[in-house]
């Protein structure tokens, strides 16, 4: 019986089966995937509604503007993961970390839909980025966090 100061420490095992794995890491692209897809119809209105609203560009000029941006700015710029994965939170390794991932990705994605139906304004990174501190919160009871700077 752990005395009472001390903090009772629960294992966490993921399966390290080379089957459950792949498994696993088709799920977190899929998500990915899904989350992209959310991501840009959450976004997009955003994007090109004073350009259409004033007449500026037609709405198919726009969107052609709009996806071109934003698979070139996901393509070139890493600057923001950079900072999550070296800044905010190292997250586990290995099958805990996919699943960090897994929970972020489920997380951010639910979000995403919950704001666009009821017609909120919200960030899909940010909540990408939240999901992903929430669940390292969870999974290293918050010792991973770098806050002070």
């Amino acid at each position: 019986m752990p005395s009472s100061g001390s903090r009772t420490s629960y294992s966490r095992s993921l399966p390290k089966n080379p089957d459950v794995l792949t498994v696993l890491l088709i799920a977190i692209i899929l998500l990915a995937l899904l989350f992209d897809y959310t991501n840009g119809f959450h976004d997009a209105a955003n994007a090109i509604a004073s350009a259409i609203s004033t007449r500026a560009l037609t709405p198919r000029t726009a969107l052609i503007i709009a996806a071109i941006a934003n698979l070139g700015g996901a393509l070139l710029s890493t600057g923001v993961a950079v900072t999550v994965a070296k800044s905010i939170i190292d997250p586990p390794s290995g099958p805990e970390g996919m699943a960090v991932v897994l929970a972020a990705l489920a997380g951010a994605i639910a979000w995403n839909f919950i704001t666009w139906y009821f017609g909120l304004p919200s960030s899909s990174s940010q909540a990408l980025i939240g999901g992903l501190v929430r669940r390292t919160c969870i999974w290293e009871h918050c010792s991973l966090e770098h806050w002070g700077g």
